[in-house]
């Protein structure tokens, strides 16, 4: 375990730097699940984020937002499919998809935080609720949940000619894939003037991240554009 990380990790949690990174992680994670309900013509929620100064409030707009993206998400599904809402470890087809998916992102955050010694163990805002439990993948994965796993879910539900019958490995293999592929796919990188794999881009994301608690600094995201970017293509 990398101590340094560790004691550096713990007085940012406690330091003014945390509430401004916090906001930022939030602001992300609306600002890209916004995008994928715009690209279905669903209306996005607006966030009240500006003048809040606690974390626990910043979590309470959060849960408005998650409320907001769930109820519109369940709209896109095919009926069907009975998705009633966002249920971890419910039975229904999406939820465990949803499930797969979330499970899929969070091992890439682990490999990318173990590639740089970094504990996942103490996070900003996800609290640990077992002594093996890794909330600063949680924290993390919010700023990538709607590109890579919901999105994945949507697009695999709706190309579907037929409803499932029988969801089995074979099943989970093919979406596995299918989001495999958007973790490949090309997205330009404002602040490179490339093109650049989700994948990497994931990988920058959390470095900077690693970089803001390292120095006290707040977290300063990269941005994706909101619109396909033909250069990539």
């Amino acid at each position: 375990m990398n101590a340094l990380w560790i004691s550096r990790i713990c007085s940012y949690k406690n330091s003014p730097n945390a509430l401004k990174t916090t906001k930022r992680i939030i602001e992300l994670k609306i600002q890209r699940s916004s995008v994928l309900l715009i690209l279905h013509k669903q209306t996005p929620f607006q966030p009240q984020l500006n003048r809040i100064k606690s974390i626990q409030k910043i979590l309470l707009e959060e849960a408005r937002a998650a409320k907001y993206f769930w109820d519109r998400f369940s709209k896109l599904i095919p009926a069907e499919n009975n998705f009633s809402g966002r249920k971890p470890r419910a039975k229904d087809i999406t939820n465990t998809l949803l499930d797969v998916g979330y499970h899929n992102l969070a091992q890439k955050i682990k490999s990318i935080l173990e590639q740089h010694d970094c504990s996942p163990a103490i996070g900003l805002f996800h609290a640990a609720h077992q002594s093996n439990s890794s909330p600063l993948i949680y924290d993390l994965m919010e700023c990538f949940r709607s590109d890579i796993v919901d999105a994945s879910v949507l697009k695999f539900l709706r190309l579907k000619k037929r409803p499932f019958q029988n969801f089995n490995p074979h099943s989970v293999a093919i979406f596995i894939n299918r989001m495999n592929k958007k973790y490949r796919k090309q997205h330009y990188l404002k602040d490179f003037h490339a093109c650049r794999s989700y994948e990497y881009y994931m990988e920058l994301q959390i470095l900077k991240f690693i970089y803001a608690v390292n120095h006290d600094k707040v977290f300063k995201p990269i941005i994706l554009p909101k619109r396909h970017n033909t250069r990539c293509s």
